[in-house]
């Protein structure tokens, strides 16, 4: 250690007077005992040869004591800047743990790049959809990462321009699927070193991927609805329109043979109208969280009810109705449980042929209530059954508007099942039959 004379404390100069004194004291009885009579005859030399000897060793002690207290002191400052690194250390973990942890909850794709593309970070999201796990072994560009152009150009024109970028992008997953996503990136900056003015570079850019592919879908049923309930409503109301204005016609020229059928096919188209409107105002309060009262119902009674008035027109196809009543109650609201068994037998009885047979049979399960109804009808195609709860689709559109369907009964069934905690399905195969099954929840 390096010491200036200049610089040493008042407490060295007195350790040095008392112990030079001292050490006086006792090295010249001890030199004139051993040095003989030539320093005795001599007493000057042996006091100037004792003051510099002593004078040496004291001050070399007296650093020594004088450095082991600075060394001292040094030590306990090591300990304490080791102690507070240590602490800042601990914080810096548990703040990196923390911001892992928020970024892994968060259920968006995100993704951090250099200047130059490469990845910087990345969360779990990003990871299990983009193949983010292979990015430790290699550094690759998000060229590599997407051939989306649209991606590309929004994360290249945020490094370039640095502004945010916003896009649309369609992207096919590992697993195959395609999802809709809304990327929304920006900018990274960092100062300058070399300049004083407070000027910033991009660094990089950070990126979103926010999943849109279910607001997709829904417009998607939005714009088909629309386009659906404007065809519904246009073929009654052309026809409509088309026989009224024959009665007028036929009027104006005292003509009155035909009137009748313009009528009754007016009456009919009406009807069909009426029955359109209906359903949709089934199905919105449906969809809108109407109240259900549910209770206890008979099976047997309500599904007698239901059947009577329908026998009529199984009869003129001649076909059979049989029922089981393995179940004797369930807890359902009546009046939408009498929707549903119309709509199922309604269908069963249009699309099954002359002399088919039809049965509709209710059982217990552990936890529920199962109604079926089963049809050895010509069966529907397996690429329909997909869609056939959605509301107008249809498997033949033709035969179905001829028989005065609206394309929104087994659409309504779903949802009444939903709203009771249950679940519809169809089990069907060309040629084979079909049988709807619904079940409800014991309470």
């Amino acid at each position: 250690m390096k010491v200036s004379v200049g610089r040493l404390p008042f407490r060295f100069f007195v350790r040095l007077v008392f112990f030079q004194t001292g050490a006086l004291f006792a090295a010249y009885g001890l030199s004139v005992g051993l040095a003989g009579e030539w320093f005795v005859n001599h007493p000057g030399i042996l006091f100037l040869v004792l003051m510099g000897f002593f004078s040496v060793v004291s001050v070399l002690m007296l650093l020594r004591i004088d450095q082991s207290d600075d060394w001292v002191s040094l030590e306990q400052g090591i300990q304490q800047a080791e102690s507070e690194v240590a602490q800042k250390a601990q914080a810096l973990t548990r703040e990196h743990e923390e911001l892992e942890a928020l970024m892994g909850a968060i259920s968006e794709a995100i993704v951090a790049v250099g200047a130059s593309g490469e990845p910087l970070f990345f969360n779990s999201r990003f990871a299990v959809l983009f193949g983010g796990k292979d990015f430790e072994s290699r550094r690759p560009r998000i060229g590599e990462i997407f051939r989306a152009p649209d991606v590309l150009d929004a994360f290249n024109g945020a490094l370039r321009e640095g502004t945010p970028k916003t896009a649309e992008v369609r992207l096919a997953l590992g697993t195959g699927a395609e999802r809709f996503y809304s990327l929304s990136v920006a900018p990274l900056f960092r100062a300058l070193e070399s300049t004083s003015a407070n000027r910033e570079e991009v660094s990089g850019a950070i990126g979103v991927f926010y999943d849109i592919t279910e607001l997709k879908r829904a417009e998607r049923i939005r714009i088909e609805f629309v386009a659906n309930v404007s065809h519904e409503l246009r073929t009654p109301l052309t026809a409509i329109k088309g026989f009224s204005d024959t009665v007028a016609q036929d009027f104006a020229a005292a003509r009155t043979e035909d009137v009748g059928f313009c009528l009754s096919a007016i009456q009919r188209n009406v009807d069909r109208l009426m029955s359109l409107v209906q359903d949709l105002l089934d199905l919105s309060a449906l969809e809108s969280g109407v109240a259900i009262e549910k209770q206890w119902v008979d099976t047997a009674e309500i599904t007698t009810r239901v059947v009577s008035p329908l026998q009529a027109l199984a009869k003129s196809k001649n076909q059979e109705i049989k029922t089981e009543f393995l179940a004797k109650q369930v807890f359902a609201d009546p009046g939408r449980l009498e929707q549903v068994l119309t709509n199922l037998i309604q269908n069963a009885i249009k699309y099954v042929q002359v002399g088919g047979e039809i049965k509709v049979q209710w059982e217990h399960l552990e936890k529920s209530v199962r109604l079926s109804v089963l049809d050895n009808g010509p069966g529907i195609p397996h690429e329909s059954q997909a869609r056939l709860f959605e509301r107008f689709y249809r498997v033949d559109k033709a035969r179905s508007r001829e028989q005065g369907g609206t394309g929104l009964g087994l659409a309504i069934v779903k949802h009444i099942l939903q709203r009771h905690g249950g679940s519809a399905r169809v089990e069907s195969a060309p040629g084979k039959g079909t049988q709807f099954t619904c079940e409800f929840p014991s309470r």
